[in-house]
């Protein structure tokens, strides 16, 4: 008659609900392979490889797999939208701000006397900051071509103005059209 009270040695305990799930969620969470996991939790390899197999562990981590993969792809073109979305704003008030100011310098020049080099040479240092964001956010730095020859223009007639007032001659500075 069999003791009850202190089972044959060759008789196996059952390993217990709670460690099969610790092990079926760390396999699912990617913490080690069937055979790592069985060293770590004291079980055969062959019970924990059975297991998965039976249990489709590897099926619901492809599955998880793949929402996650889809939740991550729609969290990305979310962000990605919303950072557009920004970055558009953000150049439009750049550009409304960069033409505020160039609307403020030409107002100024219609006031600045025609002999004045000095307020015509900070004129155009407060000029070239507005112009240059302006020229970066249209990306018309690039190549020179797309630059505006109105632009050009206006330089090129603010800086020979200001030579010639080296030499004595009046400063004649055209009054671009807003």
């Amino acid at each position: 008659m069999a003791n009850l009270a202190n089972p044959s040695p060759s008789r196996k305990q059952r390993t217990p609900t709670s460690v099969w799930l610790r092990v079926r969620e760390e396999y699912q969470q990617g913490l080690g392979s069937c055979a790592e996991l069985a060293k770590r939790h004291g079980l055969g390899a062959g019970a924990v490889s059975s297991r998965c197999k039976r249990e489709k562990w590897r099926l619901a981590v492809t599955q998880l797999d793949q929402k996650l993969d889809q939740r991550l792809d729609q969290l990305t073109t979310a962000k990605a939208e919303t950072l557009a979305e920004r970055a558009t704003r953000l150049r439009e008030r750049m550009l409304d701000e960069s033409e505020g100011w160039l609307d403020q310098i030409q107002r100024a020049k219609k006031l600045v006397a025609a002999n004045d080099t000095q307020a015509l040479k900070e004129l155009i240092s407060a000029w070239q900051v507005p112009v240059q964001v302006s020229t970066k956010l249209l990306r018309m730095d690039e190549t020179p071509a797309e630059r505006p020859l109105v632009v050009i223009g206006l330089i090129g007639q603010l800086r020979e103005a200001a030579r010639r007032q080296g030499e004595g001659h009046p400063i004649d500075v055209p009054v671009v059209a807003e």
